[in-house]
């Protein structure tokens, strides 16, 4: 990522390989250890590179499936350049207003 880095103001990458699942997807309470793992840890993130390479990242919505659950994507930036990657991140909300959509159930 550095090195892509060296190049480019900013990578912008997937955050999942999958949309967010449904909001009823979870049910009841969580009571145990192997339930918050099974729940949690069982679907894959993108965003964990970036934050174990100690870059500036940040995720924004950037749409939704065809049936209506959201997706994301990230930004990463250079190395304590935090600023780069909010003003970013808000030249893209303001432009796509991905964020004023409501996926289905949400109020």
């Amino acid at each position: 990522m550095r090195d892509a880095l060296a190049r480019h103001d900013l990578l912008l990458c997937p955050t999942a390989h999958q949309a967010a699942p449904p909001i009823a997807a979870a049910h009841g309470v969580i009571t145990s250890r192997h339930e918050v793992a099974g729940r949690f840890f069982t679907r894959r993130s993108y965003v964990t590179p970036a934050a174990l390479a100690g870059l500036p990242a940040i995720a924004v919505p950037c749409g939704f499936t065809w049936s209506g659950l959201p997706l994301s994507l990230q930004l990463i930036g250079r190395s304590f350049d935090e600023a780069t990657v909010l003003r970013a991140a808000h030249a893209y909300e303001q432009e796509c207003e991905w964020w004023r959509r409501r996926p289905p159930g949400a109020s």
